[in-house]
């Protein structure tokens, strides 16, 4: 994104930057995305991260305002709060090289903006299989 939050409040948060889904944080941990660990340690329980951001009242440069003088000075815009959850599940046994992974960005599809004039997407969901060979 190319507008920055507040004290860094807030993150883009794809798959993959949601905490614990693409990472191994210990030696035979494995997160969605991460490397498969040998057979003998890998999970086949459902791996589940939720992650709330609350941003508060901040100011955000104005691209909008009529006055050229004034253009892109700081603006009060509201805060807000963004719900993403994501889950992966590891396969076992024959299926063990196979993963499926999910995610849904702003799960109560609420309107917020993280600077003014550029609206925050909607919400949306994300899903994918690998197989590694």
């Amino acid at each position: 994104m190319s507008s920055k939050p507040a004290r860094s409040a807030t993150r883009d948060t794809s798959l993959g930057s949601i905490p614990g889904a693409n990472s191994a944080t210990d030696e035979g941990q494995s997160g969605v995305g991460a490397a498969t660990p040998p057979p003998s340690r890998q999970h086949t329980a459902p791996l589940a991260t939720t992650v709330v951001y609350v941003v508060g009242h901040r100011d955000s440069p104005n691209p909008s305002d009529t006055e050229l003088e004034d253009r892109f000075s700081p603006a009060p815009i509201a805060g807000y709060a963004r719900v993403d959850v994501a889950l992966g599940y590891h396969f076992g046994g024959q299926l063990s090289p196979l993963s499926m992974t999910a995610s849904e960005r702003n799960l109560l599809n609420r309107d917020y903006a993280q600077s003014i004039g550029f609206p925050a997407p909607p919400a949306n969901f994300l899903a994918g299989l690998r197989y590694g060979f």
